[in-house]
């Protein structure tokens, strides 16, 4: 691997850490990506700014799994982009939360985007905590409205996201749960690139 692969490849072990965001910057700046690398340390100094979708250089490998009818905006939190229903939310020069609906949670799109990004957060949209009368993690599909307990919930979970979730146990509130699913989301789409599991906790829901 070259340099600008072993910084990325830091960022994605350790997405807590800006100080290899930093470097990585200055690595895409000493090689003419100036605008992406102004666009990280922005982020990181908590500027709210716009670039061009061309200058988001971890975007291309996702161009064959997004199509081109993309959107984006600033928010309080950075650059959102938007197409075909999936939200990239990008903190600190990465996308840092996707938000899409299970179905578009695909094998090929996770390991791309978790190739390229220290993605800490993943939101199914389709898919809404609930409670189960006997404890259990439990979601409700929004599109049919069926309920996804610990005994069905294969037919609304991808199988491999099983793997990644806690053992069946009470869910005291839809954050918990929320947060149970994203870790099973992300720890799922890091082993899919290779990545080693965060070395802490994600920030929930």
């Amino acid at each position: 691997m070259n340099t600008g692969d072993l910084l990325l490849r830091a960022v994605l072990c350790d997405p807590g850490d800006d100080t290899v965001r930093l470097a990585f910057a200055d690595y895409q700046e000493e090689n003419g990506r100036g605008l992406h690398a102004r666009f990280v340390r922005d982020q990181i100094a908590g500027v709210v700014r716009m670039v061009p979708l061309s200058m988001l250089v971890p975007l291309e490998p996702l161009t064959g799994v997004m199509s081109h009818q993309t959107t984006r905006h600033a928010t309080a939190r950075g650059c959102v982009v938007t197409c075909d229903r999936v939200e990239l939310v990008f903190g600190r020069g990465f996308v840092d939360e996707v938000r899409l609906p299970a179905a578009a949670f695909t094998e090929d799109f996770a390991r791309k985007l978790f190739a390229r990004h220290p993605v800490t957060r993943v939101v199914l949209t389709d898919r809404e905590p609930t409670t189960w009368l006997h404890g259990g993690w439990t979601w409700i599909s929004t599109a049919t409205r069926w309920q996804v307990n610990n005994r069905n919930r294969r037919a609304f979970l991808r199988p491999e996201l099983m793997e990644h979730l806690p053992a069946p146990g009470p869910c005291a509130t839809a954050e918990a749960a929320n947060a149970a699913l994203s870790d099973a989301c992300v720890a799922w789409g890091r082993s899919l690139a290779g990545l080693p599991p965060l070395p802490h906790a994600s920030g929930g829901a």
